[in-house]
């Protein structure tokens, strides 16, 4: 599945899934970053494709985060959730890093894309792993930051305090007023 994209950019999900989100702490801040995301897509031809990359689930589900409470707006978020995010992931890897996948690497590399906006779950699993992926594939990842997200908040910005070491790290808003979408 060919990746379109306008200025060598490209939108990754990964992991987007309902499990995820579920356990997730920032669930009204992924929502609204997904709203502009879709948005920014069609207004821009920015591609979005997805990928899932895992790790052994007594790794990811061992319960030693704590998980969100739910609220009485988790099931709206995750209707939401569930029409924004919805996408066509073109692998499934059994390592936390997303670039470990050939076809999405070369995906990338067919399409002329360098830029890569990392959206998606376990901020202290698969996006740092991912991140550094991006890095060693000599592309350019740039972190959204309210479109990432974990089980647990303080690790969630402690994850974000290592991630701005190594590369941009944005919120959506910066991207509203950078490309004048609102």
């Amino acid at each position: 599945m060919p990746i379109h994209s306008k200025g060598e950019s490209a939108f990754l999900f990964i992991n987007m899934d309902e499990e995820r989100f579920s356990r997730c702490f920032s669930k009204f801040e992924m929502v609204a970053a997904l709203e502009f995301i879709q948005k920014a897509s069609h207004e821009t031809g920015i591609g979005i494709i997805g990928i899932t990359a895992s790790l052994t689930n007594s790794i990811e589900l061992d319960g030693s985060y704590s998980s969100a409470h739910e609220t009485k707006y988790d099931r709206s978020f995750l209707e939401n959730f569930k029409r924004l995010s919805s996408h066509h992931d073109i692998d499934k890897i059994n390592f936390p890093d997303a670039f470990l996948s050939s076809i999405l690497v070369d995906q990338f590399m067919k399409n002329g894309i360098h830029r890569i906006y990392i959206c998606g779950f376990d901020a202290e699993h698969q996006i740092m792993a991912s991140t550094i992926g991006a890095l060693r594939e000599n592309l350019e990842p740039v972190i959204l930051s309210d479109a990432i997200s974990s089980r647990n908040e303080r690790v969630y910005f402690e994850c974000l305090d290592v991630l701005m070491k190594w590369c941009k790290v944005k919120d959506t808003r910066d991207l509203m007023k950078e490309w004048d979408i609102w």
